[in-house]
C-alpha cells in the first residue's frame, strides 16, 4: 500500500506536470493551440489514469472482496481515447497540414503520464528529453536539410500588358520561389490577368516580406499567399 501513499502519488503527477509541461512550453512557443497548459494536463491525467488503474485492479478491489483486475484496462482507454483529442490538434491549411507534430505530442505526453503514474519516472523523464530533443533540434535539421521549403498556394491579379508573366517570373526567381504548377485567366473586359500558381517558399523567407516584395511589382493589383 505505500505506492498509494500521498507522497508518492504526488510525486507520480509532479513528473507528469514536469514532463508534460516541458514539451507544451516548447509548442506553445511555436504558436501551437495545444500548448503548456493542455501538455501538463493531459500528462497528469495520464498518470491519474495508471494511480486508479493500479488501485482498482489490486488494493481497491480486494476491499470490496473482488478477484484482482487487470490494472492496464483503465491505462488503455486514455491511449485510444486520446486519438479523438490529437484529431483535433489537426487542420488543413490550404495545400498543406498542420498539427500533425503537435498530435504525435500530445498522444506521446499521454503515455509519458501513464508511466509517471506507474512509478517508472526514469522512463517518463528519458521520453519526455527524447520528444523535446525531437522537436526542438530535428525541427532545426528538417527545415534546413529535409525540407528547406514549404508548398504555398500564390494568386495575384495582374494589369495585362505584354511579357508581364515573364517579369513576375524573374521576380519570384530573385526571391528564391520555385514554380510548382501554374494557372491563369485572362479577362479582357477588365485587361487583367488572374494567376494561380504553386510555389515552394524557402523556409527562411519571411511571408509578409515576401508579400511586401511582390506588392511592388508595377502590374500587381491584387495578391493571396496561403
Amino acid at each position: 500500500m505505500e505506492f498509494f501513499e500521498l507522497p508518492n502519488i504526488l510525486k507520480c503527477l509532479g513528473v507528469a506536470a514536469l514532463c508534460g509541461g516541458l514539451i507544451g512550453l516548447e509548442r506553445e512557443t511555436h504558436g501551437q493551440a495545444a500548448g503548456l497548459r493542455t501538455h501538463m494536463i493531459l500528462a497528469v491525467g495520464g498518470a491519474l489514469a495508471s494511480i486508479i488503474s493500479i488501485a482498482f485492479s489490486g488494493p481497491v478491489a480486494r476491499e470490496f472482496g473482488a478477484v484482482n483486475g487487470d490494472p492496464g484496462r483503465v491505462a488503455a482507454q486514455v491511449i485510444s481515447g486520446i486519438g479523438f483529442l490529437g484529431a483535433g490538434a489537426i487542420i488543413r491549411y490550404g495545400i498543406t497540414i498542420k498539427g500533425l507534430t503537435t498530435a504525435a505530442s500530445l498522444f506521446t505526453t499521454a503515455i509519458i503520464g501513464l508511466a509517471a503514474g506507474m512509478g517508472e519516472f526514469q522512463i517518463a523523464m528519458v521520453t519526455a528529453t527524447m520528444v523535446i530533443v525531437a522537436l526542438v533540434l530535428l525541427d532545426i535539421v528538417e527545415k534546413k536539410v529535409v525540407r528547406p521549403a514549404t508548398t504555398h498556394y500564390l494568386n495575384m491579379s495582374l494589369t495585362d500588358r505584354p511579357g508581364v508573366v515573364r517579369d513576375l517570373k524573374v521576380v519570384l526567381d530573385e526571391q528564391g520561389l520555385r514554380v510548382i504548377s501554374a494557372g491563369f485567366i485572362k479577362d479582357v473586359s477588365k485587361n487583367q490577368v488572374d494567376l494561380e500558381l504553386m510555389v515552394k517558399v524557402p523556409h527562411q523567407l519571411r511571408l509578409d516580406g515576401l508579400i511586401g516584395h511582390l506588392s511592388g511589382f508595377e502590374s500587381v493589383r491584387r495578391i493571396e499567399l496561403r
